[in-house]
């Protein structure tokens, strides 16, 4: 590899600090034109082939300016939630729908009885997609209009997130079927379906997206992967909230 293809591709060594024990500190810097504005080959940079080595922890990241203006993070955040279910000196009230097996009818009723008790944002469990009991379109059509008769009822402002995860183009179609009901926003689970597929639906959608966190155990090890601080930073956009 020549000196100038080098320095355009390969990460620098820019210190290496012993820690003791064998353990070593090493910081490295690269070109944000390397990671090509996209989210999945950042994590691919970070943590890609090196992966399959045991003992590695990314333990800190810094953004250049130029890879947080391209990489915008959460669209909406906790404040954007705020706003969008008008809750303002106190926490969210978040729950979850459940447990996998019930029917449409049934997670309908929990749903309105969660609005009519002022929970603000109420999303399906993760593992609910697109099973027998409880159909993807039907249980939409259902909860949504379940939590807006009783936010008719009380007042209230009680958001339903359904949850779209699935391969890429019927996630996508999912996610609009969510929007044409009246949803403000979806719950994904973001790293089985993958992080880039996540980002196509927050801009191709308006809509706020929870992120759930399953798989992400895979990286929060003591000593390998990534630490849970960095992880998050990687997938909000280093702006502490919730994409």
């Amino acid at each position: 590899m020549s000196s100038g293809v080098a320095a355009r591709v390969a990460g620098r060594v820019e210190s290496v600090e012993s820690l003791g024990r064998g353990r070593s500190r090493a910081v490295i810097s690269f070109e944000p034109l390397a990671v090509c504005a996209d989210l999945p080959q950042l994590l691919n940079l970070l943590f890609g082939n090196i992966s399959f080595k045991s003992g590695i922890l990314i333990a800190d990241l810094e953004w250049p300016d130029e890879l947080l203006a391209a990489l915008r993070g959460p669209r909406l955040g906790i404040a954007g939630l705020r706003e969008l279910t008008g809750v303002r000196g106190r926490p969210l009230l978040c729950t979850v729908l459940k447990p996998l097996g019930c029917s449409a009818r049934g997670l309908a009723e929990l749903a309105y009885g969660f609005a009519r008790a002022g929970v603000d944002l109420i999303k399906d469990d993760h593992s609910l997609v697109d099973q027998a009991p409880a159909r993807f379109g039907e249980r939409l059509e259902r909860c949504q209009e379940a939590v807006a008769r009783a936010n008719a009822e009380t007042g209230g402002n009680a958001l339903y997130f359904p949850n779209v995860t699935s391969v890429a183009s019927v996630m996508s179609d999912r996610a609009g079927a969510a929007r044409r009901a009246g949803c403000r926003g979806v719950l994904v689970n973001a790293l089985p379906a993958g992080l880039g597929a996540v980002g196509e639906i927050a801009a191709t959608t308006g809509l706020a997206i929870m992120s759930h966190p399953a798989l992400a155990g895979a990286f929060f090890q003591p000593d390998h992967g990534f630490a849970p601080e960095c992880c998050w930073e990687t997938c909000s956009g280093s702006r502490g909230a919730m994409p």
